[in-house]
């Protein structure tokens, strides 16, 4: 979900930073939107941010698919645990605690 919305907000700000361009492109005998009165366009700054965003969306799918790849992994990994054959195991009388009476110890004479 918060890929989603990274998405979608880098491409409100190049929306953002198209209008932007466009209206200074679009009314050159007015003063355009800058920063502190640098002559620098706004507008440089929202397509900084609509490619930043856009860089985490792409990071946070790779992030995810990769995730998804060490899940499946780990996955197979214990189905084949699971299904490994095992050695019979000895049991150790002294903890059998079924009902069957423990075996007599054997009679010294």
């Amino acid at each position: 979900m918060y890929a989603s919305v990274k998405l979608f907000m880098a491409f409100t700000w190049l929306l953002v930073a198209g209008c932007i361009f466009y209206f200074d492109w679009m009314h050159k005998d007015r003063p355009g939107l800058t920063i502190w009165e640098t002559g620098v366009s706004i507008g440089w700054v929202a397509l900084f941010l609509g490619f930043y965003n856009l860089a985490w969306w792409w990071v946070s799918r790779f992030r995810e698919k990769q995730r998804l790849a060490l899940r499946e992994a780990e996955a197979r990994r214990e189905c084949e645990l699971r299904s490994r054959p095992r050695p019979p195991q000895e049991l150790n009388p002294d903890f059998d605690f079924t009902d069957e009476p423990p075996p007599e110890p054997p009679k010294l004479t």
